[in-house]
């Protein structure tokens, strides 16, 4: 299941975001700006814990596919003025 969480913009935001998922006992597969990819489907009472560890850690998951656009576009933006500085 891909979760889409908004306000990653670094490598650090990555480590945290993965962190605290796993403090949760979630299988982490993958990590990106913007996307984390978990094993199996979440039942909602998990998404709602993790909906509560992102706001804590300033990110917020996003569910609706334009918000998910916005964002990604944001990234991709973010990760070209990263790599142009340096």
């Amino acid at each position: 299941m891909k979760l889409f969480i908004k306000n990653m913009v670094c490598n650090r935001c990555k480590m945290v975001v993965k962190s605290e998922l796993e403090k949760l006992g979630l299988s982490i597969l993958s990590v990106d700006l913007g996307e984390v990819e978990v094993s199996g489907k979440l039942p909602d009472k998990q998404i709602q814990k993790v909906v509560e560890v992102l706001n804590s850690v300033g990110f917020a998951l996003i569910e609706n596919k334009k918000s998910r656009s916005i964002e990604k576009i944001q990234t991709i933006i973010i990760s070209l003025i990263y790599q142009q500085n340096n």
